[in-house]
């Protein structure tokens, strides 16, 4: 204990031996001040370190904050479990569509996706998340439209 510690340092008899006890312990004087009446009052609830209760109780916040946030990953691990299990039951899903006999819905819900996906996340992901690939996507779309020409500019533009 601290107290202990500082009598023995008084014992001592060396300058500055309280306050290298007090600097170790990072205990200010008016703590021990406050430690010594309360012992004199026969009081040992009071003997605790202020310092140390302000560390318990941040302590004790920062263990809560943890819990929750691990509680919170834990639940976000899960979720993103099941997105993953949907997207490989929507692969396959398109792939048995593709193989049998209604070839032309698997096409339509693949285009339908498509059209949904692409904006949002761009084609190369909306393809790989349909597990299509992307030569599936740019075949069926029509090319851009190419700029107009116009007259020739400069000396080879004919007679005036």
């Amino acid at each position: 204990m601290i107290l202990h510690e500082v009598a023995s340092a008084r014992a001592s008899g060396r300058s500055g031996a309280v306050e290298e006890v007090l600097q170790r312990h990072r205990v200010h004087r008016s703590h021990l001040k406050l430690w010594e009446k309360a012992r004199a009052a026969g009081e040992r609830d009071s003997l605790t370190d202020p310092a140390s209760l302000v560390d318990l109780s941040r302590r004790s916040g920062l263990r809560a904050e943890l819990d929750a946030e691990k509680q919170h990953l834990a639940a976000l691990r899960q979720q993103l479990a099941l997105v993953r299990r949907l997207i490989e039951v929507q692969q396959r899903g398109f792939e048995s569509a593709r193989r049998g006999p209604r070839g032309d819905l698997a096409r339509q819900l693949e285009d339908a996706a498509l059209a949904v996906l692409v904006p949002l996340v761009g084609v190369a992901a909306a393809c790989a998340a349909i597990g299509v690939a992307r030569a599936t996507y740019y075949r069926d779309r029509p090319r851009p439209a190419a700029a107009p020409i116009g007259p020739p500019i400069g000396p080879l533009s004919g007679p005036r």
